[in-house]
């Protein structure tokens, strides 16, 4: 009985025994899983903080880049003319160094351009000149076994030199402030050459740039205009001929009008002069080469416009109906400008003389406040036009307003869409309101004709300074980790 029970005994301490080897086990087991899950979190503490560390230097590359981007942007907005424009492979700046406040951190951007000339075939040759300019900033570390990031930055613009037509709706002066009626609509670049500046309206909208010559008064007792683009006061003026001869001086001896003249285009690219002094009147001629024709007196201006023209009046210019282009495709290069010293004029009727007829007893009257046509006591009308008028071109005013519409006040209602531009020494009025409802005369539609910023009427005198078209951005970024 006695050895029974040693045995038992004998048999419990040695289940005691092997239990107590597997929790051995268990810790080490244990140990090994912790040991494995600190090196785990440690590892990825590490890389987690290498990847911070490498978007960190992507960032200070990006700023670098888009440091070095703006300011090559910078010196074709501002710094260059037609005389100072780089050279194809210019570097603008070479590795020059960006510093961070409060930061040991460094980097540097290098700019640089490749520029490409029109063809001589162009009419403005050797513009419009297309650049690419590129920016490469890098974050370079302290720790030279670390390799730089690097982030790349293309921006490609196009430079014409600036002239009046690279402005949708232009004021040389404007002597109250600036507000437009619920229904008028402009899509492009306005600009109000008056030094002394110009005071905008709450809710005067500008789906463009605005160029200011002088300060522009907003906020307080005046409204925040709401501008899509780029707001630019104290720009200084903008060259406004006195008169049109820098818009006429090309013209030949045989595109040379006296007295009132009459021009209809048409769409095969050739024109019908009616003049008095015209041998065969009325005539039909070619447009002239160089796309100037010169009229000592009043012009008519009509019909359908194929091939590149400007028309140049030393008295008043009137618009008899719609005048269009043949091909109004954007790959069209139809371009038509109507210059008058005096006022280019939208008549209630169409004009129907020939011979005999004047346009000089036509007037602008300061009528309470505004600008409006008196009427024409001289000359031939027929059948009353439509009440809306489109024309495609440049309408330019040296003395007067641009458009000035006869008799505002009395007139069906309609609409008057321009395509192109419309620049006038002062402003005028051409639409009567009823609340936001048009209840007599045109309301002006205006739209940018993006061409005419490379490509301007013929004669137009160009600016030294140069105006930039922005096209496409491109990024790519090289972040070595």
């Amino acid at each position: 009985m006695r050895d029974k029970l040693r045995h038992l005994v004998d048999g419990i301490a040695a289940r005691g025994r092997d239990e107590s080897g597997v929790a051995v086990v268990m810790v080490l087991l244990v140990s090994v899983l912790l040991l494995g899950l600190g090196l785990a979190l440690s590892t990825n503490s590490m890389i987690e903080l290498d990847i911070s560390s490498s978007h960190q230097r992507e960032m200070l590359a990006f700023y670098a880049a888009e440091t070095g981007l703006e300011r090559g942007i910078d010196g074709f907005r501002t710094n260059y003319t037609t005389a100072t424009l780089p050279a194809d492979g210019a570097v603008l700046f070479n590795q020059t160094s960006v510093a961070y406040s409060g930061s040991n951190q460094t980097s540097d951007y290098t700019v640089t351009v490749a520029r490409r000339d029109a063809p001589a075939s162009s009419p403005l040759s050797p513009y419009p000149i297309h650049y690419s300019i590129k920016s490469v900033g890098r974050q370079v570390p302290s720790n030279a076994l670390i390799q730089p990031s690097a982030v790349t930055l293309v921006q490609t613009l196009c430079v014409t030199p600036r002239t009046l037509a690279n402005y949708t709706l232009f004021y040389d002066q404007f002597d109250y402030d600036l507000a437009f009626q619920s229904t008028f609509r402009l899509s492009g670049r306005l600009a109000v050459n008056d030094t002394r500046g110009v005071n905008t309206y709450l809710g005067t909208t500008i789906n463009g740039d605005f160029y200011s010559a002088g300060p522009i008064a907003r906020g307080g007792p005046y409204g925040v205009p709401k501008v899509s683009g780029n707001i630019v006061e104290n720009g200084g003026r903008v060259n406004f001929p006195a008169t049109i001869d820098p818009f006429s001086s090309g013209a030949t001896n045989a595109y040379k009008f006296n007295g009132t003249t009459r021009i209809i285009f048409q769409s095969d690219g050739s024109i019908i002069v009616h003049n008095n002094a015209l041998s065969g009147s009325p005539r039909t001629m070619s447009i002239p080469s160089n796309g100037i024709i010169a009229v000592t007196g009043d012009a008519i201006v009509e019909g359908t416009v194929h091939g590149r023209c400007t028309v140049t009046a030393t008295g008043d210019a009137l618009l008899n109906g719609d005048v269009r282009y043949a091909d109004q495709s954007p790959s069209s290069s139809d371009t038509l400008a109507v210059v008058a010293q005096g006022d280019v004029i939208e008549p209630e009727y169409r004009y129907t003389g020939v011979t005999g007829s004047t346009l000089k007893d036509f007037d602008a009257q300061w009528n309470g406040g505004h600008w409006e046509a008196d009427g024409i006591s001289n000359g031939t009308w027929g059948a009353k036009l439509p009440a809306d008028f489109r024309i495609d071109g440049t309408l330019i005013s040296l003395t007067g307003s641009s458009p000035l519409v006869i008799n505002p006040g009395g007139r069906d209602p309609g609409n008057l869409y321009v395509y192109g531009n419309s620049i006038a020494k002062i402003a005028s009025v051409t639409v009567y309101m009823n609340g936001d409802t048009i209840s007599r005369g045109l309301n002006e539609i205006y739209t940018e004709n993006k061409k005419l910023d490379l490509l301007p009427p013929p004669g137009f005198p160009l600016d030294t300074r140069v105006l930039p078209t922005f096209f496409s951005f491109r990024e790519v970024r090289t972040a070595i980790r």
